[in-house]
């Protein structure tokens, strides 16, 4: 299963990087930008994509409108430290919400499931 990553923060992507490296059913690219996470998206086809709300270069919530209309099968998880996204992300098709300050573990168990049922 292929999972793309869109986090601007290094330490972040670190983080995740390393959390889902270890999964060998997930292979795992990163992209720090909007543009850059919207090019390789539709390059690379990944079944999950983790999406950061702001972004250098736009909102992750209108990369989330973008996946979902161009392959509405996408699950889309979005990390943020802004609770106040949650219904909003959900509205517009985001499958998981998780806070960055305190949902790390929720999200690393939440991926790892979906790459066990995706073997």
């Amino acid at each position: 299963m292929k999972l793309l990553i869109v986090e601007d923060s290094q330490p972040v992507s670190t983080r995740l990087q390393r959390a889902f490296g270890k999964l060998p059913a997930l292979e795992t690219e990163i992209a720090d930008t909007f543009g850059q996470g919207l090019v390789r998206f539709r390059a690379s086809h990944p079944q999950l994509v983790l999406l950061d709300i702001e972004l250098p270069d736009g909102s992750g919530l209108d990369l989330l409108q973008t996946i979902k209309r161009e392959r509405p099968a996408t699950r889309v998880l979005m990390f943020s430290n802004h609770e106040i996204y949650r219904q909003r992300c959900a509205a517009e098709g985001a499958d998981y919400f998780f806070d960055k300050s305190g949902e790390f573990e929720v999200l690393a168990c939440t991926v790892q499931s979906l790459a066990e049922a995706n073997s």
